[in-house]
């Protein structure tokens, strides 16, 4: 009897494990999507929102764009950072690089040289069996905002990697 009871609290325990991990990862999302057109105003990595992403700095936003997203979210995987390629270095070094997507999680672009330290990051809104859903900030020419953009599973161009941000215990 013990041990069905053992058994019993443990299947209890994951269920609550992973609704708290799915609604984390929907809280990213969610603060994503109430970003979406923000972004540049008084020139290129120039206003209000650039400085309140990047922590007071006019710079390239992207990474600042999804630190700022995952710090709203409490989701404290990763240091805060201006810098694509550092969040992706950071996110190999503790084994949070996967092959399966899901909502929440990032997805990483290589720009220009793949060996360079310049990268581009977003957050994956939604996956299908086709497409990648994202929320991007910094990308195009003044005034950049954020945005959604949809990738083919199969091919996306400078694709670095994918960054699991659930929740593990």
């Amino acid at each position: 009897m013990k041990k069905i009871i053992s058994i019993i609290c443990l299947v209890i325990l994951f269920i609550l494990l992973g609704l708290s991990v799915a609604s984390s990862e929907n809280l990213i999302v969610k603060n994503a999507i109430s970003e979406l057109g923000n972004g540049e105003t008084d020139g290129n990595n120039k206003g209000p929102d650039i400085k309140r992403y990047n922590n007071g700095y006019e710079a390239a936003w992207c990474a600042g764009f999804v630190s700022y997203i995952l710090e709203e979210s409490n989701v404290g995987l990763f240091e805060y950072s201006l810098s694509a390629k550092a969040i992706y270095n950071e996110a190999n070094r503790k084994n949070r690089i996967t092959a399966i997507p899901k909502a929440g999680d990032l997805i990483i672009f290589h720009r220009g040289n793949p060996k360079s330290w310049q990268a581009h990051i977003g957050i994956i809104e939604k996956v299908d069996k086709d497409y990648i859903y994202t929320i991007e900030g910094n990308v195009g020419k003044f005034p950049a905002v954020v945005k959604r953009f949809k990738y083919n599973r199969n091919n996306i161009k400078n694709l670095i990697g994918f960054v699991d941000t659930s929740v593990h215990f």
